[in-house]
């Protein structure tokens, strides 16, 4: 983005920017939760929100522009199962939680919808965001769902898991 930074975490939940040019510290978030990585799960598309993935607050989305934190999602009764996979163009993320796959808006964590099916992994996204594809665990079955509105396209089951790609 214009402002040349890099977003990192640290692995006791700290996530700082910092100047690539001259390595400062521009801002810096403390205790945000134990992060899983450490570069942030996603961008918005218009560059103002990092989303950072941690294992015990669900995902945090955080202002590029002073690292404050605007939202959570997944803690308590959402339960994250797997990473969130981002879509159409990072301005949403599809999130495998307890609840079923669940698709959220990343410049404001806000739920758009949920399909109760018991998702096994991170789902996989087409090269153009608006396909997910996904297994789940009960049926064993790969399914394509349509990432804006999760209406499931097709699906195919033949009890053993699968290998694919997107």
């Amino acid at each position: 983005y214009s402002r040349h930074l890099v977003y990192v975490g640290t692995s006791d939940g700290t996530v700082s920017a910092l100047d690539v040019r001259s390595g400062d510290t521009l801002w810096l978030l403390p205790s945000v939760g134990k992060l899983v990585g450490p570069a942030p799960a996603a961008i918005t598309s218009d560059g103002t929100t990092l989303v950072y993935a941690t294992s015990d607050q669900g995902l945090i989305g955080i202002a590029t522009d002073l690292g404050r934190e605007l939202w959570g999602f997944g803690a308590n009764n959402n339960g994250l199962n797997a990473i969130a996979a981002v879509a159409e163009q990072g301005k949403s993320a599809l999130v495998p939680t307890n609840r079923g796959l669940t698709h959220i808006t990343l410049a404001t964590g806000i739920q758009s919808w949920v399909l109760p099916l018991d998702v096994a992994f991170t789902p996989l996204i087409s090269h153009d965001g608006t396909i997910a594809y996904i297994q789940t665990i009960k049926d064993k079955a790969l399914r394509a769902i349509r990432v804006d509105d999760g209406q499931v396209i097709w699906g195919v089951s033949n009890n053993s898991f699968r290998t694919f790609s997107a």
